[in-house]
């Protein structure tokens, strides 16, 4: 397999991702800010937070305060300092620039070159897998949509999408392979967008990430978004090895510029998405028993924020909604038919004490399908404060509410015995 290289020893253009090539080579004084020492008045602007610049360019406050570390701004200079440097016999030219002000800038509007078509991205997820071509399109769809991850869906969620891989070591072996495209610094627990391969249950929480996506070997407990199962051959990897050594800088690109993006849902989409959260509950429900424990809540706002990711868009549309329940509903159909673990879902999704609590407090001071503030929420509870995050985890997992945007809750009709 390729060489997992670090994302700051990049050096030969294709290996940049587009917001870095255009901060590099097609902008001046923009940039992630990464502060000289310990100084919050000296910095570097630098193309990503994953990538040093090459610019021989220190930036110094003049009167104006500071921004914040990984931020991305833009700066008025107001003078250029040049500044010869030796170093054991070498010579090297410094840039100062003295800055006057400066300015924040959204992400979502540097409009970089798109290193892949979506569709050119998920086909690199096919290349170790033969079988129908169908499903491995929707498979190779759910790989993507996991290498992209989404963004945080509320203040008591991190970001992230959870897989459940259904199968045989040798397909999870090759999935394992084909993932070594994800950054090997994202896979530190220190990583604000942390990924990691599980071939057992275990409890992980990033205290400092805000997107956490895990795959899981064959879970039966730990809650996730999308199933895969392995329902595949595997080609030989001399098949595809010299492929994906090719294309993995390229593809590691693209997730690094779509980590920039933070689609939101729009308000008017709200019902919408409440009824797809409903339809999903009734499949379940339907079914008896489910191969793997399956988060009803976070499901569909994060997947279909997922897809507007994959397509670097900053607002998240019906058709992206509408596409993750599709993808969902094939997925879990294919599961539920392949796989021999089959959970019960009267015991799967009944309520603890505190969640159902909960539930009923809210229930009974606002009504279901209404739209709360979260910190609304927590004063109308006779929970105490400390279980009432872990209530409403719960109730998001067992779809009894669901988050319409990072500050608000919507309380939905619970499906299942109280």
């Amino acid at each position: 397999m390729a060489k997992n290289t670090s994302l700051k020893n990049r050096e030969f253009g294709y290996q940049f991702s587009g917001t870095e090539y255009k901060l590099i080579f097609e902008k001046e004084n923009i940039g992630f800010v990464r502060f000289f020492g310990r100084s919050t008045k000296i910095f570097y602007l630098d193309p990503s937070r994953f990538l040093n610049s090459p610019k021989s360019e220190l930036y110094i406050l003049e009167n104006c305060s500071s921004p914040k570390k990984g931020e991305l701004i833009e700066v008025s200079v107001l003078q250029v300092d040049t500044k010869m440097l030796e170093n054991n016999g070498y010579f090297s030219k410094q840039i100062i620039k003295y800055v006057s002000n400066w300015k924040k800038v959204n992400p979502n509007k540097i409009v970089p070159r798109k290193v892949l078509h979506p569709y050119e991205f998920q086909d690199f997820f096919k290349h170790p897998f033969i079988g129908d071509n169908e499903y491995i399109d929707n498979m190779s769809f759910c790989f993507s949509l996991y290498a992209v991850s989404c963004p945080q869906i509320s203040i008591n969620e991190k970001g992230g999408l959870n897989a459940a891989l259904l199968g045989k070591d040798k397909q999870w072996g090759a999935f394992k392979k084909i993932m070594n495209v994800i950054p090997r610094e994202f896979r530190q627990i220190s990583s604000n967008n942390f990924y990691k391969l599980l071939d057992r249950e275990t409890i992980i929480n990033p205290v400092d990430s805000t997107e956490v996506s895990l795959a899981y070997y064959n879970p039966s407990s730990m809650p996730v978004q999308i199933p895969a199962a392995l329902d595949v051959e595997n080609k030989p990897v001399s098949q595809y090895k010299s492929d994906i050594e090719y294309e993995i800088p390229i593809v590691r690109a693209h997730i690094l510029d779509s980590l920039l993006y933070q689609p939101k849902i729009p308000s008017k989409l709200d019902s919408y998405v409440a009824n797809c959260v409903y339809d999903l509950v009734d499949d379940i429900k339907q079914s008896g028993f489910v191969p793997y424990n399956q988060d009803l809540g976070s499901v569909i706002p994060k997947l279909s924020s997922s897809f507007a990711r994959l397509n670097f868009d900053i607002t998240t549309t019906k058709e992206d909604i509408t596409r993750g329940v599709d993808l969902w509903s094939d997925m879990f159909r294919h599961a539920k038919k392949t796989a021999s673990t089959q959970l019960d879902i009267s015991k799967l999704y009944s309520l603890s004490g505190n969640a159902k609590q909960l539930y009923i407090d809210l229930n009974l001071a606002y009504g279901v399908d209404v739209s709360i503030d979260i910190e609304d929420a927590k004063k109308n509870s006779k929970l105490h404060e400390w279980n009432i995050e872990d209530a409403l985890m719960e109730l998001s997992l067992k779809g009894a509410i669901y988050y319409p945007d990072i500050k608000h809750v919507k309380i939905l009709d619970f499906k299942f015995k109280l």
